[in-house]
C-alpha cells in the first residue's frame, strides 16, 4: 500500500494511485534527462532535475518508466545521475507525491525520504 519502505508500490503499481501523497515507491533507476517524449536510458547524463524509475534495471522502454521530479535542495543533490553515476541501475526507494503525468509519465514529486541499495 505504500505506507511503508517494506510495504512500497513498484512501479506498475504507481498509476493506480494517482494523487497519494506520503507514498513509498520502489524501482531501479534506468535514465535521466526527461523530456515530454524522451527518456534517455544511457549514461552520461546531463540534466540534474529528474530520473527514469523501472521495475527492472534493464528496461530501455519509456511506456515501462515511472518519471521522479529532483527538487532543488537535499533530493537533488542526493539523487541526480550528474553528480551520482553511481545511482545508474541501483534500486531505490523514495518517498513522496503519486502524480498521474510528469513529463508525460506516471511520476513522484515532492520527495521526502530516500534509501538506495
Amino acid at each position: 500500500d505504500g505506507s511503508s519502505r517494506e510495504s512500497a508500490l513498484t512501479v506498475s503499481e504507481l498509476s493506480d494511485h494517482a494523487g497519494k501523497q506520503d507514498v513509498w515507491v520502489v524501482g531501479y533507476v534506468v535514465g535521466g534527462d526527461l523530456t515530454s517524449s524522451s527518456v534517455c536510458f544511457d549514461p552520461p547524463f546531463e540534466k540534474m532535475t529528474n530520473l527514469a524509475l523501472a521495475a527492472a534495471p534493464t528496461v530501455r522502454n519509456r511506456e515501462e518508466c515511472a518519471s521522479v521530479e529532483l527538487k532543488s535542495g537535499a533530493v537533488r543533490e542526493a539523487l541526480n545521475l550528474v553528480d551520482h553515476p553511481e545511482l545508474y541501475g541501483r534500486r531505490i526507494w523514495i518517498c513522496g507525491d503519486v502524480v498521474a503525468s510528469y513529463y508525460g509519465l506516471v511520476g513522484v514529486k515532492s520527495i521526502s525520504e530516500w534509501i538506495y541499495e
